[in-house]
Order: structure tokens, then sequence, then C-alpha cells
């Protein structure tokens, strides 16, 4: 019997020392502009929640300051500067010329002929950008039409091309990008 108390007891000791650690809500507000509209702006001022914060990566100096609340129309498309300058909710189609690839890692970046790493091609709002944080990573995804249809080492044409895709905001290669894009894109012209 006091071999079962014992062992009672150290079940509860064992469940009240989980090693979840308590939510503190941060004392440092951060002021977000969110974009209602084309004309009309709105700013408010909103505790930082933890549950959608994105961490910056240290080697990235532009800072997020609006967010589009309203979903983009179709015929909406946005440049690279906007959409490394704002947050977006939804889908959008952002528009570019492709500058350069990459494979694997953003160490790996090729920005002129002899292309390497399919992985990848970054775009950004001029032809002869050479400034990574002025640029985002497309990803292509392995064996996949995209890929073969848009990479530099099979398409070298294809360098200096304006074209728009269609995806979600986020990370790739450690760099601003769309790694979860619909595979949907057309050819601009200049």
């Amino acid at each position: 019997m006091k071999i079962v108390s014992h062992f009672f007891i150290f079940v509860l000791l064992l469940n009240f020392s989980s090693c979840e650690k308590p939510y503190l809500p941060s004392k440092k507000k951060n002021k977000k502009e969110i974009v209602i509209d084309s004309e009309e702006k709105e700013t408010a001022s909103n505790e930082s929640n933890d549950s959608t914060f994105i961490p910056e990566n240290p080697s990235l100096s532009i800072e997020k300051k609006d967010t589009l609340a309203n979903k983009p129309s179709k015929e909406t498309c946005f440049t690279v500067s906007d959409f490394l300058t704002k947050d977006y909710l939804y889908q959008i189609w952002v528009k570019g010329y492709i500058v350069g690839s990459c494979a694997k890692n953003i160490k790996y970046i090729t920005l002129e002929y002899p292309f390497r790493g399919k992985s990848a091609i970054l775009i950004a709002d001029t032809k002869n950008e050479k400034d990574i944080k002025k640029m985002i990573a497309i990803k292509l995804g392995g064996h996949s039409e995209v890929q073969k249809e848009l990479n530099l080492i099979d398409h070298p044409n294809n360098f200096g091309r304006k074209i728009k895709v269609f995806g979600y905001q986020g990370y790739f290669l450690n760099i601003h990008g769309m790694s979860s894009w619909s595979s949907s894109y057309e050819w601009l012209n200049e």
C-alpha cells in the first residue's frame, strides 16, 4: 500500500512539473500600419502575438511595415519591393526580372552564366540587380514541370526575362520568397 501511495504522489509531482514554458505577454508594443484599401490606411497598435510571429533573419535589414488586410484582386500585381516591405495574408501576384538561380542554400547563389542549381530562381525589380536584400527566391520544387520550364541551367535564355508568379509570401533559402505557390506564372512584356 505504501508503494502505491508513493507511486501516486510521484505521478502527481511529475504531472505538475512539466517542461512547458508559461506565456508572458510582451511589454513592448509594435505599431504596424495596416493597408485596408489602396487609398485608405489605418494605423493600429498591436501587441505582438507569439502564434503569428515569424522571426526575422538577422541578415535581412528590411522591416515589414504594412499588412494587406483585404484579398487583392486577380489583376493586382505587386513589385518585389512591395513584397519585401509589406505583409500579405493571401496569395498574390509578384512581378520581377529573373536575376539568378540558387541551389540548396543562399550561399550557392548564381547571378550570371553559367548557372548552377535548379531549386530556385531569384527575381528583382531591375534586370541587373546584384543586392540579395532586394531579391526574392521562388522555389521551383523537385522534378516538377515548373522546374523544367523555369530553371536557368536548362533555359539560360530565361535570365533577364520579366515574369509574374502567384503564391504565398514566406521565406525560402533564408531570404524572403515563395516556397508555397500554385505554379501559376506568366511571362510579361517589358
